[in-house]
């Protein structure tokens, strides 16, 4: 049954109330009734449009807003949004052009300069993005998201005070303005302001007591800190609140590690590598700790995993193939280990890339970071692998300090020895 225009006009204005204070199904469906009797009404179709885009259905509303656009050309607020679709999307180009038209239809709209801002900055323009930016601040200067995202973009440009300034003045606009208070927070932890950034957290728990990232930031601040009790209590608290954080169970480990507490350090990295099980770092740490308590079979699966995840890896390698132990179970183990080191030392002098001096000074942290000491422990005659491992460190001081090296080859004084300890 078709209905009049006084009853589609009175149900565009209920569905637009109830779509504004956030009814989308309400309002989704009452467009569609809308449209099922009369389908080419424009702003029903780019009402409709908005409601797609809004719940993530964008190339739902694409195909509605063009319908709409198609039927009323002229029209800057379906460029608006058709522009943010695209924005959506990832076409950029095409959002700006559609933004850009709605700017010079609507020239005084803050809405659309944000979204020419945003759009300019997307597309690598970032001279004429501030100027958007600017001009969106003076034509709607009480609305805390434009300050919010010019905040970002200035903080994006290094432009740290302008930056400081914006997120300041969208906290003063709106006290709990979360993602303000966060940007404004992380960047004062940022340039080493530790206590204003816990301020800027502390007053995100204080609206919102469960808000995660803030009690992470807060967490990571004491950590910093030196303060580690206070630390794993307020990791803690995170863990009440998400144990699906692999990133979270690793901070536990750091800070069961500082305080000397290694099973509890051991059983959070277990935890965090369940969750995440190609994360280098976590299982070079673990073999760290494991090279440290002794268990040369732990650190040894440590370092393996390390060298599955990055093959690339120096210092992984050098790990997995000359891992020692301290004590033996058996003269095979003995061998076994022996034989591995020996082949890992002809394999660490392939892999060795003192071409390029990032390769060179990867070597030379590698050599700062280990030590052979335990090979006598094996109870045989080294001379001949510590010929071979002198051999690698030759090579590496001599590109890394080439100036000595050919000092010395240069003089023809008898030779000295000398020792050098740390």
């Amino acid at each position: 049954m078709a209905h009049s225009n006084n009853q589609i006009g009175t149900s565009i204005k209920e569905a637009r109330r109830r779509h504004m204070s956030g009814d989308i199904r309400f309002a989704r469906e009452a467009y569609r009734a809308i449209l099922d009797n009369k389908p080419e009404h424009s702003e029903a179709l780019y009402l409709l449009g908005i409601c797609e885009h809004q719940t993530g259905n964008h190339a739902d509303a694409l195909d509605l807003l063009q319908q709409a656009a198609d039927l009323d050309p002229n029209n800057p607020k379906i460029d608006n949004n058709l522009g943010s679709v695209y924005l959506a999307m990832g076409f950029n180009q095409l959002a700006h052009d559609h933004f850009q038209r709605a700017a010079e239809a609507l020239p005084d709209d803050g809405e659309i300069a944000l979204n020419l801002g945003l759009t300019l900055h997307a597309i690598g323009k970032d001279d004429m993005a501030s100027a958007e930016f600017t001009r969106a601040c003076a034509l709607i200067p009480n609305d805390p998201e434009v300050w919010f995202r010019k905040g970002n973009h200035c903080e994006k440009l290094t432009q740290t005070e302008d930056a400081i300034a914006c997120y300041q003045e969208a906290v003063r606009l709106r006290a709990d303005f979360v993602p303000a208070l966060q940007a404004l927070g992380s960047l004062w932890v940022a340039l080493n302001r530790p206590d204003d950034g816990e301020e800027c957290f502390r007053a995100i728990l204080s609206f919102i007591p469960e808000f995660y990232p803030a009690v992470i930031n807060l967490g990571t601040i004491a950590h910093a800190k030196g303060e580690f009790e206070r630390a794993l209590e307020i990791f803690q608290k995170a863990l009440s609140l998400r144990t699906d954080d692999a990133d979270l169970f690793f901070r536990l480990a750091a800070i069961y590690q500082e305080l000397s507490n290694i099973t509890d350090a051991v059983d959070n990295f277990r935890r965090g590598l369940s969750l995440d099980p190609s994360n280098f770092e976590a299982w070079f740490v673990l073999g760290e700790i494991f090279t440290s308590l002794g268990d040369a079979d732990e650190a040894g699966r440590c370092y393996q995993k390390c060298t599955e995840i990055q093959p690339d890896s120096l210092s992984a390698l050098w790990r997995t193939d000359l891992n020692l132990p301290v004590v033996y179970r058996s003269t095979d183990e003995i061998a076994s280990v022996r034989d591995r080191f020996t082949k890992g030392l002809l394999n660490c002098r392939q892999k060795l890339n003192l071409s390029t001096t990032i390769g060179v000074r990867t070597a030379t942290e590698v050599l700062e970071a280990y030590t052979n000491f335990y090979l006598p422990y094996q109870g045989y005659d080294d001379i001949d692998l510590q010929r071979e491992y002198a051999g690698i460190i030759h090579d590496v001081s001599a590109h890394a300090f080439p100036r000595v090296a050919q000092f010395i080859a240069n003089r023809n004084a008898r030779k000295r020895i000398g020792f050098v300890s740390s």
